[in-house]
């Protein structure tokens, strides 16, 4: 992986003419519950680390959920992405086997560096991240020493993978009214309803002349920010998918505790949001994701060595 990250070839690397540009590919391991459970580590396994009973609402696949190991491949060119995660599934050498492959896409025409691109629904995606230059970021998503904590899960963070089916003529059949009230952002420009920008402070106490909600309760912004589920945050990165027989959304979520962030989030969305109308979640799947490795380490080494 690390060859492959700086564009160097490996003696296991059955296609060394297709490393020579990593086009910024990075490469994240994860360890799903099987992996603790496989190796007599349960009392290692970090909290959030579980198998999950659907939501409602979902309609979960065996063929996108679940999992031992995670590896996750991300780059700025399609070709590097397949070729890198062909050389470690044979670098695997039959000791792993592939459960599911999952393949999305970020940014687009017209959305420049910095900027929050859109998903196949035409929101802007994941406007309210903490940037991870901040404070907040860093504690919502790097695991800190205390109760609960594995020692050697210290500086990892918890990821939690849910695809997202949409129903994309249901939502191209609505009104722009309903699509806006739906989400609680004006579709255009991002910004919550009754705001001009999209990183406004989304105005959960506002009312409009009729005294009803400026964001309707029913909303995913309201239902899924932080001020309406205790403080719980994560990091989202979503990717968009689109495959012959269904598109969507692969739904990332990032956070020191998944049960102190996605999950009781994801528990108030699927008891009253309204969109819901429009999307179904296929898969879920949750991973420890271990501290870097430093020079001479392997990934995972605190958990294994």
């Amino acid at each position: 992986a690390e060859a492959l990250t700086i564009g160097e070839q490996h003696p296991l690397d059955p296609t060394p003419t297709l490393v020579s540009e990593p086009a910024n590919l990075t490469v994240t391991f994860g360890f799903g519950p099987g992996l603790f459970d496989a190796f007599g580590l349960a009392a290692q396994r970090p909290p959030g680390v579980a198998v999950y009973p659907p939501f409602q609402h979902d309609e979960l696949q065996s063929r996108w959920s679940e999992g031992d190991l995670l590896v996750q491949f991300c780059a700025e060119d399609a070709l590097t992405v397949t070729h890198a995660a062909q050389a470690l599934v044979s670098a695997a050498g039959g000791r792993a086997t592939v459960r599911w492959r999952q393949a999305g896409f970020g940014r687009h025409v017209g959305v420049a560096e910095g900027e929050t691109g859109r998903n196949l629904m035409g929101n802007k995606d994941g406007t309210g991240n903490d940037t991870p230059q901040s404070q907040r970021w860093q504690e919502t998503v790097w695991a800190a020493a205390g109760p609960g904590t594995p020692d050697w899960f210290v500086g990892g963070t918890t990821m939690v993978v849910r695809r997202i089916r949409m129903d994309l003529p249901q939502w191209y059949a609505a009104s722009d009214r309903t699509r806006d009230r739906t989400i609680g952002r004006t579709m255009e420009s991002g910004a919550p309803l009754g705001t001009a920008d999209e990183f406004d402070p989304v105005p959960l106490s506002a009312q409009q002349s009729d005294g009803s909600l400026q964001i309707p309760s029913s909303s995913h912004v309201r239902l899924s920010h932080p001020d309406s589920n205790a403080g719980a945050r994560m990091f989202r990165r979503g990717f968009n998918y689109a495959d012959p027989d269904d598109s969507g959304l692969i739904f990332i979520a990032i956070q020191a505790d998944a049960t102190r962030g996605v999950l009781p989030v994801q528990a108030r969305i699927a008891a009253g949001d309204d969109l819901n109308r429009f999307t179904t979640a296929i898969g879920s799947a949750a991973f420890a994701l271990p501290p870097g490795a430093g020079p001479g380490e392997y990934v995972g080494q605190g958990l294994l060595g």
